[in-house]
């Protein structure tokens, strides 16, 4: 198991909470692209890269919430715009069956 990073940090959106963890991260066996993320206590799938959000988490090797928040919020809002595009694409259909 190959360690990317040690002292690393986490931040995760996990039932409407942000919630920030340290750790150490290694290259996930399994998956490439993948890593994992441990803690004293706990393991979490993330991507391999820092900064990129995998599963609404990411991670960076040095603390950086400002960062881990707005990157965070574009995740959010590209979210919200394609569920937008899903039902206006459901609206249309239900206008066309009405005709």
């Amino acid at each position: 198991m190959k360690v990317i990073g040690e002292n690393c940090y986490l931040y995760s959106l996990w039932t409407g909470h942000l919630k920030v963890y340290n750790g150490f991260i290694t290259e996930s066996m399994r998956s490439s692209g993948l890593a994992s993320f441990k803690t004293k206590t706990e393991r979490y799938l993330c991507s391999a890269r820092p900064g990129v959000i995998y599963n609404g988490s990411l991670w960076f090797f040095e603390q950086n919430i400002e960062e881990a928040k707005k990157l965070l919020i574009e995740y959010e809002e590209l979210a919200i715009l394609s569920l937008q595009e899903k039902i206006n694409n459901h609206l249309n259909k239900i206008k066309i069956l009405k005709e």
